[in-house]
């Protein structure tokens, strides 16, 4: 029997073939980089700005030529990064496109972290934050930094949408787990943070819906919250009663697998067929199928305002399972 070839020597079989080294492509790149990076956008004219684009442009595409050999050498180069963190931003962005292995993953992670959000496209940090998130990544120590940034704001140019401190904390940790996700907002209600890093945490929170979400929130003192949000913490503490339907058109096996499905289930459901699904989905879930939600929710999360009406429904659902089942009740007002 021939012997088989690992996937590293197959790998350096085709380094071979094309005349190029694993050590000769990271040698290259380096040199781009030099070449490229470096720079502060703030600090460019729109002309300047232009020309660096081009030639990040020709970095990406020299990268992505060699995918096996690049991604190893930008994990070095962002370990080794201390002072341009801008190219940490950009190098991350381009790591997460072409490996999403344990270890690509991590740097992915360690150059969001380490980005100058003043110097960053927060629409677009937003969105490969997210992106990291439905990897599975914790991306929590993300979120805060996020969330504690001076200048929150973002603008979704392709759904028009304005992105404030609150609705970006949402976008993040509404695609993580939210039983990993509830720990980090927990940390960034002490009072020791700025009000508007508390708000935002505390509204994120309301939508996560976790025990720990309800136990924070009940300890929570809102007495100089904004009056909207004092009502929105009041509205998910107090326990409502749920009367599930009587002849669901559903089964509780076919509620998980669509669930499952999201965000692909082909083809939408009709207004009636949703309502029936909802209606099936309170009075045929247990309380240990919640989990089914909660992921299903986590996994549709996108940057967008349809993705958000995705989730706030999905949340209104869980809410309703919560309160069908009593759960969290040491936690929750029933007067």
């Amino acid at each position: 029997m021939r012997p088989r070839l690992t996937r590293l020597a197959l790998l350096l079989c085709c380094f071979l073939l094309e005349g190029t080294s694993p050590a000769d492509v990271c040698s290259d790149l380096r040199a781009t980089k030099t070449a490229t990076y470096g720079f502060r956008p703030t600090k460019l004219s729109k002309g300047e700005r232009d020309k660096k684009n081009s030639a990040m442009d020709g970095f990406w595409k020299q990268a992505t030529k060699t995918p096996a050999a690049s991604a190893p050498c930008l994990r070095a180069m962002i370990s080794q990064e201390q002072q341009d963190v801008f190219f940490l931003f950009d190098a991350a962005q381009l790591l997460l496109t072409l490996d999403q292995s344990r270890d690509s993953l991590a740097s992915v992670q360690d150059g969001l972290l380490r980005t100058d959000l003043e110097e960053a496209d927060l629409a677009a940090y937003l969105y490969w934050s997210q992106r990291l998130a439905l990897t599975g990544t914790d991306i929590g120590p993300i979120g805060l930094k996020y969330l504690r940034c001076k200048k929150p704001d973002a603008y979704i140019v392709q759904h028009a949408l304005k992105v404030d401190r609150s609705l970006g904390a949402l976008f993040l940790f509404g695609a993580m787990d939210p039983k990993v996700g509830d720990k980090y907002l927990v940390t960034a209600l002490s009072t020791s943070e700025p009000p508007e890093v508390r708000y935002a945490a505390a509204f994120a929170l309301t939508t996560l819906l976790t025990e720990e979400s309800f136990k924070a929130l009940h300890q929570l003192d809102t007495h100089d919250f904004p009056p909207a949000l004092q009502a929105r913490v009041r509205d998910v503490l107090t326990w409502k009663k749920v009367e599930p339907s009587k002849s669901p058109e559903f089964t509780r096996e076919q509620i998980i697998a669509r669930l499952r499905q999201l965000p692909d289930l082909g083809t939408a459901a009709s207004e009636a067929e949703g309502r029936s699904l909802d209606e099936a989905t309170l009075a045929l879930l247990k309380p240990e199928d919640i989990g089914e939600l909660y992921a299903a929710r986590s996994r549709s999360m996108r940057l967008s305002d349809e993705a958000l009406y995705d989730y706030f429904d999905l949340t209104k659902l869980i809410l309703g399972l919560i309160n069908r089942h009593d759960l969290y009740r040491e936690y929750r007002s029933h007067s």
